[in-house]
Protein backbone atom coordinates (compact mmCIF):
# COMPACT_ATOMS: atom_id res chain seq x y z
CA UNK A 1 0.00 0.00 0.00
CA UNK A 2 1.36 3.50 -0.95
CA UNK A 3 2.80 5.42 1.83
CA UNK A 4 2.22 8.99 1.80
CA UNK A 5 3.84 11.86 4.28
CA UNK A 6 2.34 15.29 4.33
CA UNK A 7 3.83 18.67 5.24
CA UNK A 8 2.43 21.55 5.48
CA UNK A 9 3.90 25.12 4.50
CA UNK A 10 2.78 28.70 4.19
CA UNK A 11 6.00 29.71 2.01
CA UNK A 12 6.22 32.72 4.23
CA UNK A 13 3.08 34.81 3.22
CA UNK A 14 0.18 32.93 5.03
CA UNK A 15 -2.20 35.75 6.36
CA UNK A 16 -4.91 35.97 8.98
CA UNK A 17 -8.42 36.38 7.28
CA UNK A 18 -9.04 39.46 9.53
CA UNK A 19 -5.41 40.20 10.35
CA UNK A 20 -3.86 40.79 7.06
CA UNK A 21 0.26 40.68 7.01
CA UNK A 22 0.68 40.90 4.10
CA UNK A 23 -2.06 41.57 0.47
CA UNK A 24 0.03 39.25 -1.20
CA UNK A 25 -0.82 36.02 0.20
CA UNK A 26 0.08 32.95 -1.80
CA UNK A 27 3.16 32.07 -3.90
CA UNK A 28 2.88 34.10 -7.24
CA UNK A 29 2.38 30.87 -9.59
CA UNK A 30 -0.05 29.98 -7.24
CA UNK A 31 -1.74 33.17 -6.53
CA UNK A 32 -5.67 33.49 -6.80
CA UNK A 33 -6.92 36.17 -9.32
CA UNK A 34 -8.13 38.33 -6.77
CA UNK A 35 -4.64 38.71 -5.01
CA UNK A 36 -3.07 38.76 -8.39
CA UNK A 37 -5.53 41.64 -9.37
CA UNK A 38 -4.90 43.16 -5.62
CA UNK A 39 -8.53 42.81 -4.43
CA UNK A 40 -10.02 41.86 -1.10
CA UNK A 41 -9.46 38.21 -0.76
CA UNK A 42 -10.93 35.78 2.07
CA UNK A 43 -11.04 31.84 2.61
CA UNK A 44 -12.09 30.80 -1.02
CA UNK A 45 -8.96 32.09 -2.94
CA UNK A 46 -7.05 29.09 -0.30
CA UNK A 47 -9.41 26.80 -2.44
CA UNK A 48 -8.15 28.54 -5.60
CA UNK A 49 -3.94 27.84 -4.13
CA UNK A 50 -5.05 24.04 -3.59
CA UNK A 51 -6.43 23.81 -6.88
CA UNK A 52 -3.82 25.16 -8.81
CA UNK A 53 -1.29 22.95 -6.49
CA UNK A 54 -2.58 19.93 -7.35
CA UNK A 55 -1.50 19.11 -10.90
CA UNK A 56 1.79 20.77 -9.76
CA UNK A 57 1.96 17.94 -7.24
CA UNK A 58 0.58 14.98 -9.60
CA UNK A 59 2.43 15.96 -12.46
CA UNK A 60 5.01 18.15 -11.78
CA UNK A 61 3.48 20.60 -13.97
CA UNK A 62 2.30 24.07 -13.03
CA UNK A 63 -0.82 25.59 -14.60
CA UNK A 64 0.68 28.65 -14.88
CA UNK A 65 4.28 30.57 -15.54
CA UNK A 66 3.96 34.18 -15.87
CA UNK A 67 7.03 34.34 -17.34
CA UNK A 68 7.57 37.32 -20.35
CA UNK A 69 9.94 36.43 -23.13
CA UNK A 70 13.00 37.48 -21.20
CA UNK A 71 12.03 34.88 -18.24
CA UNK A 72 10.77 37.70 -15.81
CA UNK A 73 7.85 37.06 -14.23
CA UNK A 74 4.77 39.35 -15.37
CA UNK A 75 1.36 39.72 -13.77
CA UNK A 76 -0.09 40.58 -16.76
CA UNK A 77 0.79 37.37 -18.55
CA UNK A 78 -0.13 35.34 -16.06
CA UNK A 79 -3.56 37.15 -16.10
CA UNK A 80 -3.27 36.18 -19.91
CA UNK A 81 -2.59 32.74 -19.00
CA UNK A 82 -5.39 32.46 -16.36
CA UNK A 83 -8.05 33.77 -18.79
CA UNK A 84 -6.66 30.99 -21.70
CA UNK A 85 -7.49 28.58 -19.41
CA UNK A 86 -10.18 29.71 -17.69
CA UNK A 87 -12.52 31.89 -19.82
CA UNK A 88 -12.68 35.75 -19.26
CA UNK A 89 -12.32 37.74 -15.42
CA UNK A 90 -15.80 38.56 -14.34
CA UNK A 91 -16.11 42.54 -14.38
CA UNK A 92 -17.34 42.82 -11.30
CA UNK A 93 -13.59 41.03 -10.15
CA UNK A 94 -12.03 43.66 -12.64
CA UNK A 95 -13.46 46.53 -10.77
CA UNK A 96 -12.56 45.29 -7.09
CA UNK A 97 -8.61 45.17 -7.70
CA UNK A 98 -6.19 47.69 -9.28
CA UNK A 99 -7.20 50.13 -12.15
CA UNK A 100 -4.07 49.92 -13.04
CA UNK A 101 -3.52 46.06 -13.13
CA UNK A 102 -6.95 46.00 -14.87
CA UNK A 103 -6.02 48.83 -17.64
CA UNK A 104 -3.00 47.60 -18.52
CA UNK A 105 -4.38 44.33 -19.14
CA UNK A 106 -8.01 44.56 -20.00
CA UNK A 107 -9.79 46.40 -23.08
CA UNK A 108 -13.22 48.00 -22.31
CA UNK A 109 -15.00 44.66 -23.53
CA UNK A 110 -12.78 42.28 -21.14
CA UNK A 111 -10.66 40.64 -23.37
CA UNK A 112 -6.56 40.88 -22.55
CA UNK A 113 -5.23 43.49 -24.58
CA UNK A 114 -3.07 42.67 -27.34
CA UNK A 115 -2.27 39.24 -26.46
CA UNK A 116 1.50 38.03 -25.70
CA UNK A 117 0.93 34.20 -25.54
CA UNK A 118 1.65 32.38 -28.27
CA UNK A 119 -1.56 29.75 -30.05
Amino acid sequence: MMTLDIALSDWRVASWTENHFTEFIQPLLLRAPKVTLEAAWGLREDIWNTGALVPEVLSAERMFCGKTDSEEYSTRICLEEMVTLFGAVPRALLKQGDPMISLETFDADNNVQAPQLKK
